[in-house]
């Protein structure tokens, strides 16, 4: 039997009393357990603050390659550029060469290609044992390596 608490206030239910307490902290009382050092952004909980270091403070002491919206750090200028063309503006610099699709992201141009024009649906991911497995199977049926769009990075 699977005993559960119940908030007075809303009426959200959670399997114990520790998920309860923290719903209503940052629900109810607005109570923060969590805040980044670097901006102050709040967080419910330390996973997510976590992940927020990693996406957006990491290496920012180097100062190098920040996005100008987002503040989101990259590797190199490529990389950023790409970010800010992709998320930031609503230039689509990968066209489509068999239609007018046009996509701000390569991997959009590649999958559109693949599903559109090939009609090949991404499925999920497989493991490395049955990729295998297909790709010996069916060598001929994807697609030859010229006629899928070259990744040449925005313009």
């Amino acid at each position: 039997m699977c005993s559960s608490f119940t908030c007075d206030e809303c009426g959200k239910k959670f399997v114990n009393k520790t998920r309860l307490r923290d719903h209503i902290d940052w629900e109810h009382l607005k109570k923060i357990k969590f805040r980044c050092q670097l901006c102050n952004k709040p967080f419910k909980c330390h996973t997510s603050l976590y992940v927020h270091m990693q996406n957006v403070h990491r290496n920012k002491e180097k100062k190098d390659n920040l996005c100008h919206v987002c503040g989101k750090s990259y590797q190199n200028a490529a990389k950023l550029k790409y970010h800010i063309v992709a998320m930031h503006t609503t230039e689509t610099p990968y066209q489509c060469e068999r239609c007018s699709a046009a996509f701000g992201w390569y991997s959009s141009l590649y999958r559109h290609v693949r599903e559109v024009h090939y009609k090949m649906k991404v499925q999920p991911k497989k493991t490395r044992k049955a990729k295998k497995m297909q790709n010996d199977l069916m060598p001929s049926l994807l697609p030859a390596q010229n006629l899928l769009p070259h990744h040449p990075g925005p313009a």
